[in-house]
């Protein structure tokens, strides 16, 4: 069972946050319909795909960048550890 769970960790991870934006939103079938309207009205549907898109490209951006910073924090961490062993040494 572990391993199934480990090995499926990112599906239960996407799962989770799928369902976390759907529970912090919490809208209906309805609101979605009415967003999805104003969203055609709005930008038209030759636009929409292009704003989709663009989209996508910035949250992927956004979620680089904090990976980036996540691994320089770990890794500054990991070297100021690796020099309070030597100097006790």
């Amino acid at each position: 069972m572990y391993a199934i769970r480990v090995f499926l960790y990112p599906t239960f991870a996407r799962a989770k946050r799928i369902i976390m934006i759907t529970l912090f939103l919490n809208l209906g079938g309805g609101e979605i319909f009415v967003v999805l309207m104003v969203l055609l009205m709005f930008f038209g549907s030759k636009r929409i795909p292009e704003v989709a898109r663009n989209l996508g490209r910035g949250l992927r951006h956004f979620r680089n960048a904090t990976n980036d910073i996540q691994r320089d924090i770990t890794d500054s961490v990991t070297e100021v550890k690796k020099q309070i062993e030597d100097d006790k040494d």
